[in-house]
Protein backbone atom coordinates (compact mmCIF):
# COMPACT_ATOMS: atom_id res chain seq x y z
CA UNK A 1 0.00 0.00 0.00
CA UNK A 2 2.83 2.42 0.64
CA UNK A 3 4.56 1.83 -2.51
CA UNK A 4 1.18 2.36 -4.23
CA UNK A 5 0.92 6.02 -2.65
CA UNK A 6 4.83 6.82 -3.21
CA UNK A 7 4.59 5.78 -6.90
CA UNK A 8 1.19 7.97 -7.43
CA UNK A 9 2.48 10.61 -5.43
CA UNK A 10 5.43 10.68 -8.26
CA UNK A 11 3.30 10.74 -11.09
CA UNK A 12 1.18 13.86 -9.32
CA UNK A 13 4.35 15.69 -8.87
CA UNK A 14 5.71 14.67 -12.79
CA UNK A 15 2.37 16.61 -13.75
CA UNK A 16 2.60 19.06 -11.94
CA UNK A 17 6.43 20.05 -12.71
CA UNK A 18 5.85 21.51 -16.78
CA UNK A 19 3.04 23.71 -15.05
CA UNK A 20 6.00 25.16 -12.54
CA UNK A 21 8.17 25.60 -15.46
CA UNK A 22 5.52 27.31 -17.66
CA UNK A 23 4.76 29.82 -14.92
CA UNK A 24 8.31 30.92 -14.59
CA UNK A 25 8.87 31.26 -18.61
CA UNK A 26 5.16 33.57 -19.04
CA UNK A 27 6.64 35.95 -15.96
CA UNK A 28 10.44 36.14 -16.72
CA UNK A 29 10.78 38.87 -19.45
CA UNK A 30 12.34 36.88 -22.31
CA UNK A 31 11.19 33.48 -24.01
CA UNK A 32 13.30 30.61 -24.39
CA UNK A 33 12.84 30.01 -28.01
CA UNK A 34 13.95 33.48 -29.07
CA UNK A 35 17.87 34.22 -29.93
CA UNK A 36 20.36 35.24 -27.45
CA UNK A 37 21.94 37.74 -29.55
CA UNK A 38 19.87 40.01 -32.11
CA UNK A 39 20.75 39.63 -36.47
CA UNK A 40 20.74 43.29 -36.58
CA UNK A 41 21.54 46.99 -34.59
CA UNK A 42 20.58 47.16 -30.92
CA UNK A 43 17.75 48.63 -30.10
CA UNK A 44 18.09 52.49 -30.62
CA UNK A 45 15.75 54.56 -29.14
CA UNK A 46 15.59 55.98 -25.33
CA UNK A 47 11.83 55.28 -25.05
CA UNK A 48 9.88 52.25 -25.19
CA UNK A 49 8.16 51.92 -28.23
CA UNK A 50 4.51 51.27 -26.70
CA UNK A 51 4.06 53.28 -23.86
CA UNK A 52 6.44 56.10 -24.69
CA UNK A 53 7.99 56.33 -21.63
CA UNK A 54 11.81 56.15 -20.84
CA UNK A 55 13.38 52.49 -20.47
CA UNK A 56 14.43 53.04 -17.52
CA UNK A 57 11.25 54.47 -15.93
CA UNK A 58 9.95 51.10 -14.47
CA UNK A 59 13.00 49.54 -14.04
CA UNK A 60 15.79 47.74 -16.07
CA UNK A 61 14.33 47.65 -19.14
CA UNK A 62 13.09 44.48 -20.98
CA UNK A 63 14.89 42.91 -24.10
CA UNK A 64 12.97 41.04 -26.57
CA UNK A 65 13.76 39.03 -29.96
CA UNK A 66 11.75 39.05 -32.52
CA UNK A 67 12.52 37.67 -35.91
CA UNK A 68 16.59 38.71 -35.08
CA UNK A 69 15.63 42.44 -34.25
CA UNK A 70 16.47 43.38 -31.05
CA UNK A 71 13.59 45.20 -28.98
CA UNK A 72 13.26 46.99 -25.22
CA UNK A 73 11.08 48.13 -23.28
CA UNK A 74 10.20 49.67 -20.23
CA UNK A 75 8.02 46.62 -18.73
CA UNK A 76 6.49 43.18 -19.36
CA UNK A 77 2.83 44.66 -19.77
CA UNK A 78 4.51 46.69 -22.80
CA UNK A 79 6.01 43.60 -23.78
CA UNK A 80 2.76 41.73 -23.93
CA UNK A 81 1.29 44.60 -25.88
CA UNK A 82 3.47 44.43 -28.48
CA UNK A 83 2.88 40.74 -28.86
CA UNK A 84 -0.46 41.59 -29.82
CA UNK A 85 -0.10 43.70 -32.60
CA UNK A 86 3.89 43.95 -33.55
CA UNK A 87 3.10 45.27 -37.13
CA UNK A 88 1.63 48.45 -35.82
CA UNK A 89 4.62 49.18 -33.34
CA UNK A 90 6.50 48.35 -36.06
CA UNK A 91 5.17 51.14 -38.60
CA UNK A 92 5.62 53.29 -35.52
CA UNK A 93 9.23 52.44 -34.46
CA UNK A 94 10.68 52.44 -38.05
CA UNK A 95 9.09 55.94 -38.63
CA UNK A 96 11.30 56.72 -35.64
CA UNK A 97 14.56 55.13 -36.85
CA UNK A 98 14.43 56.36 -40.63
CA UNK A 99 14.30 60.28 -39.03
CA UNK A 100 17.13 59.43 -36.35
CA UNK A 101 19.19 57.97 -38.78
CA UNK A 102 18.50 60.08 -42.36
CA UNK A 103 20.85 62.44 -41.58
CA UNK A 104 23.66 60.24 -41.26
CA UNK A 105 23.00 58.28 -44.48
CA UNK A 106 25.75 58.10 -46.97
CA UNK A 107 24.46 57.61 -50.44
CA UNK A 108 22.05 59.57 -53.02
CA UNK A 109 21.47 56.20 -54.59
CA UNK A 110 19.62 53.11 -54.69
CA UNK A 111 22.08 50.82 -54.41
CA UNK A 112 20.31 48.12 -55.92
CA UNK A 113 19.01 49.74 -59.52
CA UNK A 114 21.74 52.59 -58.91
CA UNK A 115 19.76 55.38 -60.08
CA UNK A 116 19.04 58.43 -58.04
CA UNK A 117 16.99 58.75 -54.86
CA UNK A 118 14.01 60.82 -55.97
CA UNK A 119 14.41 60.40 -59.30
CA UNK A 120 11.43 58.01 -59.30
CA UNK A 121 9.25 59.81 -56.99
CA UNK A 122 9.79 60.10 -52.64
CA UNK A 123 12.76 57.88 -51.76
CA UNK A 124 11.83 54.49 -50.59
CA UNK A 125 12.80 54.26 -46.79
CA UNK A 126 12.88 50.59 -45.53
CA UNK A 127 14.22 49.83 -42.39
CA UNK A 128 15.93 46.23 -41.37
CA UNK A 129 16.86 44.99 -38.38
CA UNK A 130 16.99 48.90 -36.97
CA UNK A 131 19.17 49.96 -40.06
CA UNK A 132 17.63 52.41 -42.64
CA UNK A 133 18.29 51.64 -46.10
CA UNK A 134 17.17 53.63 -48.99
CA UNK A 135 15.89 52.54 -52.17
CA UNK A 136 14.62 54.38 -55.59
CA UNK A 137 11.62 52.39 -55.16
CA UNK A 138 9.63 49.56 -52.93
CA UNK A 139 10.48 47.28 -55.69
CA UNK A 140 13.98 47.27 -54.84
CA UNK A 141 13.41 45.68 -51.43
CA UNK A 142 12.91 42.08 -52.62
CA UNK A 143 16.52 41.99 -54.17
CA UNK A 144 18.05 43.16 -51.26
CA UNK A 145 16.60 40.93 -48.76
CA UNK A 146 18.12 37.97 -51.13
CA UNK A 147 21.50 38.83 -50.52
CA UNK A 148 20.96 41.17 -47.55
CA UNK A 149 24.19 40.83 -45.25
CA UNK A 150 26.21 41.94 -48.78
CA UNK A 151 24.33 44.60 -49.14
CA UNK A 152 24.92 45.95 -46.00
CA UNK A 153 28.62 45.33 -46.06
CA UNK A 154 28.52 47.58 -49.19
CA UNK A 155 26.45 49.90 -46.97
CA UNK A 156 29.05 49.69 -44.06
CA UNK A 157 32.01 50.63 -46.35
CA UNK A 158 30.42 53.31 -47.90
CA UNK A 159 29.25 54.83 -44.29
CA UNK A 160 32.95 55.01 -43.59
CA UNK A 161 34.30 56.54 -46.63
CA UNK A 162 31.66 59.46 -45.86
CA UNK A 163 32.91 59.65 -42.19
CA UNK A 164 35.81 58.78 -41.45
CA UNK A 165 37.47 61.95 -42.39
CA UNK A 166 35.49 64.13 -40.59
CA UNK A 167 35.06 61.51 -37.64
CA UNK A 168 34.86 63.62 -34.31
CA UNK A 169 36.74 61.85 -31.92
CA UNK A 170 40.87 60.47 -31.30
CA UNK A 171 40.02 58.12 -28.59
CA UNK A 172 38.11 55.22 -28.16
CA UNK A 173 33.83 56.33 -27.17
CA UNK A 174 34.11 53.17 -24.44
CA UNK A 175 37.41 52.91 -23.17
CA UNK A 176 38.60 56.71 -23.32
CA UNK A 177 42.04 55.15 -24.93
CA UNK A 178 43.88 57.22 -27.55
CA UNK A 179 42.68 55.44 -30.73
CA UNK A 180 45.97 53.78 -33.00
CA UNK A 181 47.85 53.22 -29.61
CA UNK A 182 46.45 49.52 -29.13
CA UNK A 183 46.89 48.41 -32.81
CA UNK A 184 44.81 49.48 -35.57
CA UNK A 185 41.76 50.90 -34.91
CA UNK A 186 37.76 49.39 -35.56
CA UNK A 187 36.09 50.54 -37.58
CA UNK A 188 32.09 49.99 -36.55
CA UNK A 189 28.88 50.88 -37.77
CA UNK A 190 25.80 51.21 -36.00
CA UNK A 191 22.52 52.91 -37.11
CA UNK A 192 24.49 54.65 -40.56
CA UNK A 193 27.18 55.91 -38.05
CA UNK A 194 30.65 55.28 -38.10
CA UNK A 195 32.22 54.71 -34.76
CA UNK A 196 35.77 54.02 -34.14
CA UNK A 197 36.88 51.32 -31.49
CA UNK A 198 40.15 50.13 -29.83
CA UNK A 199 39.04 46.66 -29.48
CA UNK A 200 36.23 44.20 -29.88
CA UNK A 201 35.64 43.70 -26.31
CA UNK A 202 34.51 47.59 -26.59
CA UNK A 203 32.32 46.86 -29.46
CA UNK A 204 30.44 44.55 -26.79
CA UNK A 205 29.87 46.81 -24.36
CA UNK A 206 28.24 49.43 -26.76
CA UNK A 207 26.25 47.33 -27.55
CA UNK A 208 24.26 47.04 -24.63
CA UNK A 209 24.25 51.12 -23.70
CA UNK A 210 24.62 52.42 -27.16
CA UNK A 211 22.67 55.77 -26.44
CA UNK A 212 24.85 56.48 -23.59
CA UNK A 213 27.66 56.29 -25.65
CA UNK A 214 26.74 58.15 -28.41
CA UNK A 215 25.75 60.86 -26.72
CA UNK A 216 29.69 61.65 -25.92
CA UNK A 217 29.79 62.91 -29.46
CA UNK A 218 28.01 65.86 -28.40
CA UNK A 219 29.95 66.28 -24.70
CA UNK A 220 32.53 69.45 -24.84
CA UNK A 221 36.13 67.59 -24.56
CA UNK A 222 36.88 67.30 -20.54
CA UNK A 223 38.36 65.87 -18.49
CA UNK A 224 37.65 62.31 -17.85
CA UNK A 225 34.27 62.23 -15.39
CA UNK A 226 34.09 59.17 -12.69
CA UNK A 227 32.15 57.09 -15.52
CA UNK A 228 34.63 57.74 -18.10
CA UNK A 229 37.45 56.43 -15.70
CA UNK A 230 35.52 53.35 -14.46
CA UNK A 231 35.27 52.20 -18.46
CA UNK A 232 38.80 52.80 -18.37
CA UNK A 233 39.55 50.81 -15.23
CA UNK A 234 37.48 47.98 -17.17
CA UNK A 235 38.78 48.24 -20.44
CA UNK A 236 42.84 47.66 -18.48
CA UNK A 237 41.35 44.14 -17.84
CA UNK A 238 40.87 43.35 -21.62
CA UNK A 239 42.97 40.95 -23.95
CA UNK A 240 44.10 42.54 -26.86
Amino acid sequence: MSKYIHMLLLFVLLLAMPVVFAQQDCCGGHEEEQPAVAAGDAYPLATCIVSGKKLEAMGKPVFYVHQGREMRFCSNDCLTKFKQSPKKYFVLLDSMIAKQQLPFYPLGVCFISGKKLGSMGEPFNYVHNNRLIRFCCSGCVAKFLKAAEKYLADLDKAVIRKQKATYPLDTCLVSGEKLGEMGEAIDFVYGNRLIRFCCKDCIKKFRTEPLKYLAKFSEPVKKNTSEDHKDHEDHEGHHH
